[in-house]
């Protein structure tokens, strides 16, 4: 009974909100809290809800038993074929664990009972077996016995309208160690406004960007979004008030499909996972990755990624976005489409701060650019066309 509740449990979760959520920590934690997922409490009621259900099997199996052995219930041997279970019936799946035990545990009463005996000179020899099991496993189904599904699974586009926040960065200091990677800096960014971001490299973008959304606390000054003060805030919090990102350096869930990617930033704003599906269905559809939903992030293209990581943080309803570097490392050819979907973006009312290399790009989607070098701003106005 026990098992077919604990197995309940498993397909519960991996349909459920929490579910996807904990994927995505797995997977990338500050992606995750980016897009507003309370990273550190999933982890928390992950492992204390794990500890409980162990706690009720090891109470029920020393019943079973008789007795408790500590050297045995605590050695490494046991740990180890706890793991190899999961690793051989497939990690990440409801089934797979519990056909990884069956498994071992046949495999090991039969090898035993065959030549464990006094005088077989084999006693050990399921060890070996283990370990040849695990070899060809990893060899010919790196995935398991029961490779993980791939979920099915967007959705508008941001918010578009209701973009009546203001966000004011007023006075940012950030310091690491003797280096200022910000210093005093200060701008408003009105509704719907479209803000490029520009500087050489170690100018303290990035970092600006880090503050913004609660990655970094700022060593002085504050962040607000309409009236409300953001800093001091994580990330998570952050992000459900409003302000979305992405990164320089590409951080999907390369474990995840594209979807369930996408259904991560939804399920930020709805607890229904099939309404959060159809968000980012929809969402896909709009930055051109529709064909590619039940496809694994790993094998898009940077291009693709990009737009992957475009639909992910829209998928949060963001009243900010900020968009670090869009364009960087994509080739040429895919450009000309990130940047119309920037411009489509824009034109549907979102607020937006942009930060990007090619003065092209920045000079003919920004209504105005702030220009930071080595931490301090140095200019503030509209681009020259």
């Amino acid at each position: 009974m026990l098992a077919v509740f604990l197995y309940l449990v498993e397909l519960y979760l991996e349909r459920s909100r929490r579910g996807y959520q904990l994927a995505a920590v797995r997977e990338d934690e500050d992606a995750a809290l980016s897009l507003g997922v309370p990273a550190l409490r999933l982890k928390v009621a992950a492992i204390a809800a794990s500890a409980a259900l162990t706690a009720v099997a090891g109470a029920l199996w020393a019943q079973y038993v008789g007795f408790v052995d500590p050297f045995y219930v605590f050695s490494i041997d046991l740990s180890l074929r706890f793991a190899l279970a999961a690793i051989l019936g497939g990690i990440g799946t409801p089934l797979g664990p519990f056909l990884g035990a069956a498994l071992i545990l046949a495999l090991e009463t039969y090898l035993r009972a065959r030549f464990g005996g006094i005088g077989a000179g084999l006693v050990g020899i399921y060890l070996i077996i283990y370990g040849t099991a695990l070899v060809v496993m990893m060899r010919f189904a790196p995935q398991g016995l029961v490779p993980a599904d791939r979920r099915a699974a967007a959705a508008a586009p941001g918010r578009g309208t209701g973009l009546v926040s203001l966000l004011s960065v007023s006075g940012i200091t950030k310091r690491f160690g003797g280096i200022t990677a910000n210093r005093d800096i200060s701008f408003d960014v009105t509704a719907g406004e479209l803000i490029g971001i520009i500087g050489p490299n170690g100018s303290g973008k990035s970092t600006l960007f880090e503050v913004i959304s609660g990655f970094y606390h700022p060593d002085a000054g504050a962040v607000s979004l309409d009236g409300a003060r953001l800093t001091g805030l994580s990330p998570d919090h952050v992000c459900r008030l409003g302000v979305a990102r992405t990164f320089q350096k590409l951080r999907p869930f390369s474990g995840l499909t594209v979807v369930d990617n996408v259904m991560v930033g939804a399920l930020t704003r709805t607890r229904d996972v099939r309404h959060a599906r159809a968000r980012a269905r929809e969402l896909l559809d709009r930055v051109g990755l529709a064909e590619k939903g039940d496809e694994y992030a790993r094998t898009l293209s940077t291009g693709q990624r990009k737009r992957l990581e475009l639909a992910r943080a829209l998928a949060t309803e963001p009243r900010v976005l900020l968009l670090d570097e869009v364009t960087g490392g994509v080739d040429q050819r895919s450009i000309p489409g990130l940047v119309q979907l920037v411009r489509d973006l824009h034109r549907g009312g979102l607020t937006l701060l942009v930060i990007e290399h090619n003065m092209r790009v920045i000079t003919a989607v920004a209504q105005r650019i702030v220009a930071l070098y080595l931490g301090e701003k140095i200019a503030d106005g509209a681009p020259a066309r």
